[in-house]
């Protein structure tokens, strides 16, 4: 039997309305030597049936008898597909056609690189956009090639599901996905890459990430545990791992810090514009355990936040309209 060049493994749990979209995206790409492994993690709803109704010879199904959890689930497309390469795309995101065809190309221009990846846009639940890829990642010149790609994964992750295509035996060379942070594995997982091999991109938006109600991610942002609390937890268990001199690591982890914590400052403004003040006051709070020396670094960033917080929501909105028309004058002067 010849082996694929690429695993498609979409793991899925009770989203039978969206993954005829994921599959029917998975089975339009412009490279056809592929396998489609779906992931059933014991799924109590039609998605069995949704399957059935596919008779193309490409397509695997496997239902886990129990829920065996997102991280396994994922990891299961790792292990078993047959691929050199694996791309996970969940059941309520699309892959765009081109999107195999174009990450394989950046593999053949650089066969040591870990992995590829393309932007992709924001999709609600009916599948309009809401949010495009940011623009640093459309312009080839702004982001620099490896080994700066570690430094700029350590400030915030531009790799986003679902237009991201690994090289199998990396990623299984790193173990994989782990449960340990609930919100933030994935960017964990990156990070081990980066440390190890290049990471490479595609300029060109090639997938859509669906945010819906229903999602895990959504329903974390509403649950009692907090994603910056999870987020530092994974930075300060992962980069003093990463396979770096220790003051490489240090260095990094500081780096990271300080991004964070000026991540912080900017959401608490953000939630006291929503009305959302209390809010607000915990992320600005959090902020400085993160990293108390961003208020020496950044003075009015923090005042500001925790100001915000005091403020009336519609002030806030004001002044963040006229910083908007201001943003052109001061950039001619």
């Amino acid at each position: 039997m010849v082996e694929p060049a690429v695993t498609i493994a979409i793991p899925t749990r009770n989203r039978a309305h969206y993954l005829p979209t994921a599959i029917d995206s998975a089975l339009a790409q412009t490279c056809t030597n592929t396998e489609i492994l779906i992931l059933d993690d014991a799924s109590t709803d039609g998605t069995a049936e949704v399957v059935a109704c596919y008779r193309d010879p490409r397509i695997r199904y496997i239902r886990h008898d129990c829920n065996i959890g997102m991280a396994a689930n994922w990891n299961y497309g790792y292990q078993h597909g047959r691929g050199r390469y694996v791309a996970v795309l969940h059941d309520d995101d699309i892959l765009a056609p081109t999107f195999l065809e174009r990450a394989l190309a950046e593999f053949e221009r650089a066969p040591d690189a870990a992995l590829v990846f393309a932007p992709v846009d924001i999709i609600d639940e009916h599948g309009a956009c809401t949010d495009s890829a940011p623009a640093e990642l459309l312009e080839p010149g702004r982001l620099d090639p490896p080994p700066t790609e570690l430094e700029q994964l350590v400030r915030t992750t531009w790799i986003g599901w679902p237009a991201i295509l690994v090289r199998r035996e990396c990623m299984l060379e790193v173990g994989g996905f782990c449960e340990d942070f609930a919100y933030h594995k994935d960017w964990a997982v990156w990070l081990q890459l980066a440390a190890r091999w290049p990471v490479r991109w595609v300029p060109q938006v090639l997938g859509s990430f669906r945010v819906h109600g229903g999602q895990f991610s959504e329903q974390f942002r509403r649950g009692a545990t907090s994603i910056a609390q999870d987020r530092y937890a994974m930075l300060t268990a992962t980069i003093p791992t990463l396979p770096l001199p220790p003051e490489q690591r240090a260095d990094l982890l500081r780096r990271a810090l300080r991004a964070f914590a000026e991540t912080q400052l900017v959401l608490a403004w953000d939630l006291a514009a929503a009305g959302h003040r209390h809010h607000a006051r915990q992320e600005a709070r959090f902020a400085l355990r993160i990293d108390r020396s961003v208020i020496l670094r950044s003075p009015a960033l923090v005042a500001g936040a925790f100001l915000a917080s005091w403020l009336p929501p519609t002030l806030i909105r004001q002044l963040n309209r006229a910083r908007t028309r201001l943003r052109p004058l001061l950039r001619r002067a």
